[in-house]
């Protein structure tokens, strides 16, 4: 059963989808406050820390949504519709996609007054909101990127540095590189299983890749 597009349905999937964005960026954030901790005590530890806090906080909200869920009657209240709503109703069109060309005028049109304002305040909030999820979507590969050509360029040697020390860093960095895209790919997978559940094959680093598709391709 479809929930009628409104303020409740617009309510509802603001919450429960701002929660899946929080739950996909909280782990970006905690690598970035911990970066001293992890020069003094190493990656490993770190990692494993925020792995399996993103894990149990992810458990954790999947019990809390699915308890509402089941227990809320009307549609345009439950979790389910209003992170469908909130990320476009289909795993087959990003969220950008569907809040830019969605129309003001054809969704209030039948609404009262009160009711059409708050519902076009509401989609243009979430116009702004979707573009924001594409910078996010485009600013992780870079941050990866970023980190990796750092790690090349600062060669610790005292004096000249040789040719050894330059590949030396070269090779650091590109295991660095590909252990931090591991570390994205499986923070993005553990963060997608609780929009998944209601959205078939919702993938976060899905929509990182059409960002970047449509950065580099229009």
């Amino acid at each position: 059963m479809e929930a009628t597009e409104g303020k409740i349905l617009a309510s509802t999937g603001l919450l429960f989808g701002t929660i899946a964005i929080l739950l996909f960026l909280l782990p970006f954030f905690l690598y970035s406050k911990n970066r001293d901790e992890i020069r003094q005590e190493g990656p490993i530890k770190v990692i494993g820390e925020v792995l399996f806090f993103h894990v149990l906080l992810m458990v954790v909200l999947v019990i809390f949504t699915s308890a509402i869920n089941t227990i809320v009657l009307k549609p345009e209240f439950s979790p389910e519709q209003g992170i469908k709503y909130f990320f476009g109703n289909s795993n087959s069109t990003a969220m950008w996609d569907y809040w830019l060309s969605k129309s003001v005028t054809s969704t209030t049109s039948s609404l009262n007054t009160i009711e059409s304002d708050v519902m076009s305040s509401f989609i243009a909030v979430m116009k702004y909101y979707s573009l924001f999820v594409f910078i996010i979507c485009v600013a992780i590969p870079i941050a990866v990127l970023w980190q990796t050509v750092g790690n090349i360029t600062a060669v610790a040697h005292e004096g000249t540095p040789h040719y050894q020390d330059f590949f030396a860093s070269m090779q650091t960095s590109f295991l660095t590189y590909f252990g931090m895209t591991a570390i994205v790919v499986v923070h993005c997978s553990i963060a997608s299983i609780y929009v998944a559940l209601y959205i078939d094959g919702f993938s976060f680093y899905t929509l990182i890749n059409r960002a970047w598709h449509i950065l580099l391709f229009g």
